[in-house]
Formats: C-alpha cells, sequence, structure tokens
C-alpha cells in the first residue's frame, strides 16, 4: 500500500466505531460504521467489515460494490448475516447468497468436537486438542 492509500474498519453499530475511535485516536487506519453515508471514500485501498450483521447486509454490499469498482480489497470478518428471525424473507435469503457467492474464503477456524483446526502461514494445519477423552 502506498502512503495515500488507508485502510477502513467498518462496524455494525455507530456506537462501536465512536468508542474504539475514541480509545484508539493513534489507530493506524480509519473507523466506519455501516450507518454512515459513505462508506468507500477515494484513498480506501481496504474495507474491514467487523462481524456485519443481516441489517447491514445492504449497506455492506453496496460498498463492497463501489469498492471493487475503484480497485480496493473487501474483508469480512466473522460475518453474521445468517439469521434465525423469522421475519427475514426469501429476497433477503437470496440477496445475501448472492453476495457471499462471490467471496472467497481465505482463513477460517474450524471447531470440530475434539479440536480447533486453521491453517498456518506455511498452509499446514495447527490443531488446538481439548483432550483425548472428548
Amino acid at each position: 500500500m502506498g502512503p495515500d492509500e488507508r485502510v477502513k474498519a467498518v462496524f455494525p453499530d455507530a456506537g462501536c466505531a465512536a468508542l474504539l475511535k475514541a480509545r484508539w485516536p493513534d489507530a493506524p487506519f480509519a473507523f466506519a460504521s455501516t450507518n454512515d453515508r459513505v462508506l468507500y471514500e477515494e484513498g480506501d485501498a481496504v474495507l474491514v467489515f467487523a462481524a456485519p450483521d443481516p441489517p447491514s447486509l445492504e449497506a455492506v454490499r453496496k460498498a463492497s460494490r463501489v469498492a471493487n469498482e475503484n480497485g480496493a480489497a473487501v474483508v469480512l470478518i466473522n460475518p453474521r448475516l445468517a439469521s434465525g428471525d423469522a421475519g427475514l424473507g426469501l429476497n433477503f435469503r437470496r440477496m445475501r447468497e448472492e453476495f457471499l457467492g462471490k467471496m472467497t474464503v481465505v482463513y477460517c477456524i474450524q471447531p470440530l468436537p475434539w479440536c480447533n483446526v486453521w491453517p498456518n502461514t506455511d498452509h499446514r494445519h495447527n490443531f488446538t486438542n481439548f483432550g483425548a477423552n472428548r
């Protein structure tokens, strides 16, 4: 990344973004909320969405489209776009599947009954064993 490019961390809640910005004034990245009018700005190299939730899906989709059109990367960390709420209709589910279907999973922690498995930087796997009796 060049000196004029920046990373922007986007949170689903304006209060969370404001709290982190106040507690971390010298953060090496910008803070935003999915409630902000403009999420992607010229000079943003990466938009990192932290735990986006179902109500923020449309804002995440729009910002991702604009960012990608301008050559910026989009990262979703721990997306919570699936919900058991009965009020989510078929249109929302289709929109979510269409959006997530275009994403590539590059890192994940996979919980298993006996351990957690995650990829290492050298493409081997690390294991956290919870005990032989499980």
